[in-house]
C-alpha cells in the first residue's frame, strides 16, 4: 500500500510541532499574524515565538507574508495531527502551570535557552514526624523567599525561573529576538 506524501511529511516532522505551543502558534496563523500580537494572544515572550515561527518556517509549516506571519497548507495540515510529545501515560494536573513545565521541557530539548540554563527535579518521600514536617516547610519557604522573593529578581537575568517543586526555565525576555 502506497502512503500519501502528507503522511510521510508528517512523520518526518520533529518532536516538538506537537507541544501545546508550537500547536497554538499554527492554530493562531489561521490568518495574518504579527509577531506581537500573537505572542500576546498566546500569552508568553515574542521571542519564543519568533524562535518558533522561524523553525517553523524552516520547515515549511510557516510563512512570513506581506500582511504578517501564516501557516503553509502544510502547517494547516499539521494543526491538532501531530501526535503527544509524552512517553507514556501521563498524570493531568490542575493550572497553567503544569504546561509550563511540559512546554519547558520541549523549550529546552528545541534548545530555547542557553546552555548554561539549569533544569533540575526531583521526587522524594519519607515518614516524618509533624514537627519535622512543619520544620521543612518553614525552612522551604524561607528558601523561596530568599531566591523567588521580590527583593531577589534579577530584571538582567535573560532566563525566567519557575520553582514549583521542579525548578526549569518558563520564559524568555520580551524583545530578546525578532523574526526575520
Amino acid at each position: 500500500m502506497d502512503s500519501h506524501p502528507a503522511d510521510e511529511a508528517a512523520a518526518s516532522r520533529p518532536d516538538w510541532v506537537g507541544s501545546g505551543l508550537v500547536q497554538a502558534v499554527l492554530g493562531g496563523l489561521d490568518r495574518p499574524r504579527t509577531l506581537d500580537d500573537l505572542a500576546e494572544d498566546l500569552g508568553v515572550t515574542d521571542t519564543r515565538i519568533a524562535r518558533y515561527l522561524n523553525a517553523l518556517a524552516g520547515i515549511g509549516l510557516a510563512e512570513r507574508g506581506p500582511d504578517g506571519w501564516l501557516r503553509s497548507d502544510a502547517g494547516s495540515r499539521a494543526v491538532g495531527k501531530h501526535g503527544s510529545t509524552a512517553d507514556g501515560p501521563v498524570t493531568e494536573l490542575p493550572g497553567a502551570s503544569v504546561q509550563d513545565y511540559r512546554q519547558a521541557l520541549v523549550d529546552l530539548e528545541f534548545g530555547m535557552f542557553d546552555a548554561e540554563a539549569r533544569w533540575a527535579s526531583a521526587e522524594h518521600g519519607a515518614r516524618l514526624r509533624p514537627e519535622r514536617a512543619a520544620e521543612f516547610a518553614e525552612r522551604l519557604q524561607a528558601l523561596v523567599a530568599e531566591y523567588f522573593g521580590p527583593d531577589s529578581v534579577d530584571w538582567s537575568s535573560p532566563v525566567k525561573y519557575g520553582f514549583r517543586w521542579l525548578l526549569t526555565p518558563v520564559d524568555l525576555p520580551p524583545g530578546g529576538a525578532a523574526a526575520e
